[in-house]
């Protein structure tokens, strides 16, 4: 095993390792996940995977094919255990996947399917921001301290310096630890209050 196969088997590890605690939270009805962005985040992993195999990505593919199982598995949970679903931000989020979808299905590029599912991503992680801004304690912080470290490994499973294979992890680790971010500072709010 190579180096970078072992950074893909870790970023997987990691992430199978950090989210099970985050589904039994789930079940246990401390965790509430923003249903609107779990149906993006599984949406967002499909074409990113899809797009990052036209590419000729190969151990990077771990993680990304890891993240499309894992989110499948909250959307679902978040149908019964999840909040949101009926705001603005919501639907403009669901409007903006749409488009991507259509943008991917015309274009047949695996380029702009990863440039486009970064950006919704990115909007997506804003609505559980939002959400964690408000309800600060519906979220495990654990799990997305796992999945930031696990994001730096699939950056680092990336065989070839090539931006736009890296750009889906890059992203991944840059929003997970925004996100990270906000539950520490709006909990010590939320204790200062």
């Amino acid at each position: 095993m190579n180096f970078f196969q072992l950074a893909g088997v870790l970023s997987v590890v990691i992430t199978v390792i950090t989210i099970t605690p985050y589904v039994m939270d789930i079940l246990a009805g401390r965790t509430k996940p923003q249903s609107v962005a779990a149906l993006v985040f599984l949406t967002l992993n499909v074409i990113s995977f899809s797009g990052q195999w036209q590419e000729g990505a190969n151990f990077s593919l771990y993680w990304s094919g890891t993240m499309v199982g894992i989110t499948a598995c909250i959307f679902l949970l978040s149908l019964s255990y999840g909040m949101g679903g009926s705001s603005k931000f919501d639907y403009f989020t669901l409007a903006s996947t749409v488009c991507i979808l259509g943008a991917w299905w015309f274009t047949e590029s695996g380029v702009v399917a990863i440039c486009l599912t970064v950006s919704v991503n990115f909007i997506a992680k804003l609505l559980v921001i939002h959400k964690i801004w408000h309800h600060p304690n519906t979220e495990f912080l654990p799990t997305w301290v796992g999945a930031c470290v696990s994001s730096v490994f699939a950056v680092i499973a990336v065989r070839k310096w090539d931006f736009v294979l890296m750009l889906p992890p890059l992203n991944s680790t840059v929003t997970v630890a925004m996100i990270s971010y906000t539950i520490v500072h709006r909990r010590k709010l939320e204790v200062l209050i």
